[in-house]
């Protein structure tokens, strides 16, 4: 399977690594399904997880420095040629583009806006808690 993970997951699971979010980062790590992301994603997530409110709260402080190169080194990276226009916020507009360049089976997303759709293009959208048990199952 795979799998767009947005900034608000992977941020959560930056902040609370036993949460849900957290065992969606260690499923992946675990390679039990394959993320795809791009570097303006990854960029997105680098910049956050530097903002000092953020950064203060981060129970391991280097992360912040080690996500983006772990993404880039774990993750498929793909460059979509094509821009979309789903949601009002630009930034969201990242994720149906990645998923449809990349062929993502679902975009996992903790975002209100983004999970309303339910559906983009054919792509399942998915809170973390929805991924499916094998995905998330302790081996």
């Amino acid at each position: 399977m795979r799998v767009v993970i947005d900034t608000n997951v992977l941020v959560s699971a930056a902040l609370t690594p036993e949460g849900t979010p957290g065992r969606v980062v260690a499923a992946w790590l675990a390679v039990r399904f394959e993320a795809v992301t791009t570097e303006e994603l990854i960029e997105e997530v680098e910049r956050v997880l530097a903002l000092d409110r953020i950064r203060s709260r981060l129970p391991d402080q280097g992360v912040h420095l080690r996500i983006g190169e772990l993404l880039r080194r774990a993750a498929e990276v793909v460059a979509p040629a094509e821009r979309l226009s789903a949601f009002k916020d630009p930034a969201d507009n990242r994720l149906p583009e990645t998923a449809s360049y990349g062929q993502a089976d679902v975009i996992v997303s903790g975002d209100g806006a983004v999970l309303a759709l339910r559906e983009i293009g054919g792509t399942r959208v998915l809170p973390p808690s929805a991924l499916p048990g094998e995905l998330m199952d302790e081996r």
